[in-house]
C-alpha cells in the first residue's frame, strides 16, 4: 500500500497565497502531485470549505478492477477532521509518466479522485441556516401530528411509521437527510430518485450505468462531470443549473457547446424546436375525465406557447401562433394491440414523456373524444420556464419509468417535473396522485393565473345542435325516409350513408326547409365526425383481428358470400401482416430518441452520432417512411378484410362531397 498525506490540504485551500500542495510520505513523482493539484484547482471554493481537515490518498489493489473509493471512516481519526481515497495501484505507471492503455490513465486518474472527493463533500453535511429553519418546521409539523393523531403510545409510533400520513415527501426527505446532495429533496426530485435508494427511471438510456446504484453515486458521476466536461452543461442543462447554485460557481464560463432543444414529435417524422427563449409563456392544461378506466381522473398537460419563426419578439402576440405551440405528457407506452388494465395499474407499460402538437391535441380531446379542457397560464419567471424545458430536454432522451394508472400517472410524472424545476414551497411540501389533486396544489401555491383561463368546450354540444337541426327539417319537410332519428348518438353510431344522403336529398328538393344553409351545414359537420369515428373503428377492427391472428384463431370478416378461395387468400395476407407485428415494434421503438444508439450521455452533442446528425435524421426520416408504408399496405388490406365498415367509409366520403357541392351553390 503506498500513501500519499496531504496534511491540512483543504487549510492550505483557504490560502490565497499558496496554490501548491504539501505531500508528505513516499515520493510517488511529479505526475502524482500534479493530479492532486488539478483535482484541488477544478474543486468549486464552497467544496473546499465543506471538506476541510486532513486527507490521505493511497494506492491500493482494489477487487473487480474498482478505479477508486472513499473511505469516510478512519478507525484513529474522528470523521470530521480527517478522510480517505483510495485509488487503484494501476494507476502508478501512468502517474509516473509511463505509457499505459485505456482506463489506466491519468486522465482517468483526475476523474476517479473528483468523483471520490464529490463522495467525501457529500457525506460533509452542514445544513444552512436556511435548511435549519426548513427541517424546525418539519419537526414542528410531524409533532403536531403527533398530538392531533397519537392519542396513545401505540398510535404515536403508528403516526410516526406511516411516511404518506405523516408528513409530505419533502418534509420526510428534509428529515432524513445527512448528506449535502445525495439526499437533497430538490436533487432527488430534479434527478428522479423517490429516495436514495429507489429510483424512478428504470428504463434507463444515456446515463451511465453505474450511476443507478444509489442517489449517491448519481451524484458523483455527474459532480465529476460537471467540473471536467464542458460539454456538460448542454448534455444536462437543468442538473448543471442545479450545481452552479448549489457551489455557487461556474467550471466553463465559455464553453462552446450547442444544447440540442428539437424534440420528436408523436407518431410523425416532424421536430419542434422548444428553444426556451422563444417560448412567451407555459400553460397548465386540465382535461375532463374519459370513458376509458385510465382516463376517468382526466388527464394533465404543459402547453408551450412558442412564438412563429416569424415573430421578431416573444410576447402575447404568439398566443395566436397555434400552430406552432407544444404540448408535454406522460403517457404509457403501450406495445399491446389491446391495452391491459392490470398491465397499466402494475407498471407493465413504460412511461414517456411525449411531445405533440397543440392542435391535434385540441382535435383529439374536443371533437374526438368530447373532452372539454382547460388552458392556464403559469405564474412562472423566465428562468423557471427555461429549468422546465431543460428538464423535459433532459427526459426526452433519458428517461423510461413504469406507468401505473394510480401512482405514477400523467399526473404524477409531470408534477415531479414542475416540483424539480419551480421555486415554490407548496409544491415541495404537498404530494399528489390525480391530475385534479394537481390542478388543486397548483392553484393553492398561487401558480395558475385564473384570471386568464380560456376552456375549450366539448364538441358535443354543437353535433347536438346539428342533430337538432336535422330533426327539425325532418318535421318541416315531413319525409318518409329509413333514416331513423332517434338521438345523437343513435344517429352517429347507427345510421348508413346511403340513409343519410336519401334523406338530405329528398328535404333538399321538398324545397320546405326554412334555413337551408343551416340544413346543410349541419349534416356536414356530422359527417365530418362520423368519418373520423370510422376510420377509429377500422383501427380497432384491425387490431382485433391482428390480435386474433396472434392468438391462432381468426375473426369473422364483415360482409358475405366470400368465395372460399378468396378467404383462404386473405387470410394467409393477414397471417403476414401478423407476423410482421413485432417488426413493425421494433422499427417503432428503434426511433425513440432514447433508444437510439449514439453515444455519449445526456442530450447528444454532434460528435455523439456515429455520422453527422443529418445523416442520423435521415436514417430515422427512412425508417419513418417504411413504418409508412407498413401501415398504408395494412390499410390497403383491411380496406377489403372489413368490407361493410369500409364502404361506409366511402359512402360518408362521397356524401360530403355532395354537402361541399351544395354549400358552395348555397354560398354559406
Amino acid at each position: 500500500m503506498r500513501r500519499i498525506v496531504l496534511f491540512g490540504l483543504f487549510a492550505i485551500l483557504f490560502n490565497q497565497q499558496s496554490h501548491a500542495l504539501e505531500l508528505a510520505g513516499e515520493n510517488v513523482g511529479p505526475k502524482v502531485s500534479r493530479l492532486l493539484y488539478d483535482a484541488q484547482q477544478k474543486l468549486p471554493l464552497s467544496v473546499r470549505n465543506a471538506i476541510q481537515g486532513k486527507l490521505y490518498v493511497e494506492f491500493e489493489t482494489l477487487p473487480n478492477d474498482a478505479f477508486g473509493k472513499a473511505d469516510r471512516k478512519f478507525k484513529f481519526q474522528s470523521l470530521k477532521s480527517i478522510s480517505k481515497i483510495i485509488l487503484s495501484e494501476k494507476f502508478i505507471p501512468a502517474l509516473k509518466g509511463q505509457k499505459t492503455k485505456a482506463p489506466w490513465t491519468q486522465d482517468k486518474a483526475l476523474e476517479t479522485l473528483l468523483h471520490e472527493l464529490g463522495h467525501i463533500y457529500d457525506y460533509r453535511f452542514a445544513p444552512t441556516p436556511h435548511r435549519k429553519a426548513e427541517l424546525d418546521q418539519c419537526k414542528r409539523s410531524k409533532l403536531d401530528r403527533i398530538r392531533r393523531d397519537g392519542q396513545s403510545h401505540r398510535n404515536r409510533k403508528t403516526v410516526l411509521k406511516d411516511r404518506s400520513a405523516t408528513l409530505s415527501s419533502r418534509c420526510f426527505l428534509l428529515l432524513e437527510q445527512s448528506t449535502n446532495v445525495s439526499e437533497d429533496p430538490r436533487f432527488l426530485y430534479l434527478t428522479g430518485w423517490y429516495d436514495v435508494q429507489k429510483l424512478k427511471n428504470t428504463r434507463p438510456n444515456r446515463i451511465p450505468e453505474y450511476a443507478f446504484d444509489n442517489a449517491r453515486e448519481y451524484f458523483a458521476v455527474f459532480f465529476e462531470r460537471f467540473l471536467r466536461d464542458p460539454t456538460f452543461q448542454c448534455r444536462m442543462p437543468a442538473l448543471n443549473k442545479y450545481f452552479e447554485t448549489k457551489f455557487d460557481f461556474i467550471p466553463f464560463k465559455n464553453s462552446d457547446c450547442y444544447l440540442d432543444t428539437e424534440v420528436a414529435i408523436k407518431n410523425t417524422t416532424s421536430y419542434a424546436d422548444i428553444d426556451p427563449d422563444r417560448i412567451y409563456e407555459i400553460h397548465f392544461l386540465q382535461a375532463s375525465p374519459g370513458e376509458a378506466i385510465e382516463s376517468r381522473f382526466g388527464h394533465s398537460l404543459l402547453r408551450l406557447v412558442m412564438c412563429s419563426p416569424k415573430r421578431d419578439t416573444v410576447g402575447p402576440e404568439c398566443l395566436k401562433d397555434v400552430q406552432y405551440h407544444v404540448v408535454m405528457a406522460y403517457n404509457g407506452n403501450v406495445r399491446d394491440l389491446k391495452q391491459s388494465v392490470i398491465k397499466g395499474i402494475t407498471g407493465f407499460y413504460e412511461s414517456q414523456l411525449l411531445f405533440l402538437r397543440w392542435t391535434l391535441v385540441e382535435k383529439e380531446y374536443n371533437k374526438e373524444n368530447f373532452r372539454s379542457f382547460e388552458s392556464i397560464p403559469l405564474k412562472i419567471n423566465h428562468d423557471e420556464m427555461r429549468q422546465i424545458v431543460y428538464r423535459a430536454l433532459e427526459l426526452h432522451w433519458t428517461y423510461g419509468g413504469d406507468y401505473k394508472f394510480f401512482s405514477n400517472n400523467c399526473a404524477t410524472e409531470l408534477y415531479d417535473v414542475l416540483r424539480a424545476t419551480i421555486n415554490n414551497e407548496v409544491l415541495w411540501e404537498t404530494d399528489i396522485i390525480t391530475p385534479n389533486g394537481a390542478f388543486d396544489v397548483l392553484k393553492q401555491a398561487g401558480l395558475l393565473d385564473m384570471s386568464r383561463r380560456v376552456v375549450f368546450d366539448s364538441y358535443k354540444p354543437k353535433l347536438q345542435k346539428a342533430y337538432e337541426e336535422i330533426a327539425k327539417a325532418n318535421m318541416q319537410t315531413g319525409i318518409a325516409s329509413k333514416l331513423q332519428l332517434n338521438g345523437l348518438d343513435d344517429y352517429l353510431n347507427n345510421s348508413y350513408a346511403d340513409e343519410r344522403i336519401d334523406f338530405f336529398n329528398q328535404a333538399i328538393a321538398s324545397k320546405k326547409l326554412k334555413d337551408p344553409r343551416k340544413f346543410v351545414g349541419s349534416f356536414y359537420l356530422l359527417a365530418s365526425y362520423i368519418l373520423n369515428d370510422l376510420d377509429k373503428k377500422l383501427d380497432q377492427l384491425t387490431a382485433g383481428a391482428l390480435l386474433a391472428g396472434q392468438e391462432g384463431r381468426l375473426s369473422i370478416r364483415q360482409g358475405s358470400d366470400f368465395d372460399p378461395e378468396e378467404e383462404k387468400k386473405l387470410n394467409e395476407q393477414l397471417m403476414k401482416f401478423v407476423y410482421d407485428v413485432d417488426n413493425l415494434l421494433k422499427l417503432r421503438e428503434s426511433i425513440i430518441p432514447s433508444n437510439r444508439k449514439i453515444s455519449g450521455y445526456g442530450i447528444p452533442q454532434d460528435d455523439d452520432y456515429p455520422e453527422s446528425k443529418d445523416a442520423q435524421e435521415e436514417k430515422v426520416a427512412e425508417i419513418s417512411s417504411k413504418i409508412k408504408g407498413i401501415y398504408k399496405d395494412r390499410k390497403v388490406f383491411f380496406d377489403k378484410y372489413f368490407q361493410a365498415t369500409s364502404a361506409e367509409v366511402k359512402g360518408t366520403k362521397s356524401n360530403m362531397l355532395i354537402y361541399l357541392k351544395k354549400i358552395r351553390e348555397i354560398g354559406i
